[in-house]
């Protein structure tokens, strides 16, 4: 998948890298309300997510997330405060991801068995001091 900056379509230029990382089609792709970041859906049954602050340098999110639908994702909405969003398969089914901090901390721990670094802190968002978000 690859972002273009459009404002002048005469002259329109790539940004970034291409953003890689669904294992099929991708078959549906939007910006949050805020336009920080971007959500990609596939019919690989995960949702990929980008942090897009510097569009020039797309920051991937990490793993997927499997919303659960048992078929490809066919489409894809945020809520507009950008802390959900509604996925609709071609099983029929519709699922709702939040995606505000209380689940990226639970995604985190998950993805790390509750062994965040301070390294990986470090590496991840260097401006704040280290602080272990996962607990027993």
């Amino acid at each position: 998948m690859r972002v273009w900056n459009v404002s002048a379509p005469a002259h329109a230029s790539a940004l970034g890298r291409s953003l890689t990382g669904h294992t099929g089609v991708v078959t549906w792709a939007g910006f949050s309300p805020d336009g920080r970041t971007l959500a990609a859906a596939g019919d690989d049954r995960t949702v990929l997510l980008w942090d897009m602050t510097d569009p020039a340098r797309p920051a991937s999110w990490g793993k997927g997330l499997t919303a659960g639908h048992t078929a490809a994702i066919e489409t894809a909405a945020y809520r507009p405060d950008g802390r959900l969003l509604a996925t609709a398969g071609t099983d029929g089914s519709i699922r709702l991801t939040p995606l505000g901090l209380d689940q990226a901390i639970r995604r985190i721990c998950t993805s790390t068995a509750g062994l965040l670094t301070p390294a990986q802190w470090s590496d991840d968002i260097p401006e704040l001091a280290y602080a272990s978000p996962c607990h027993d």
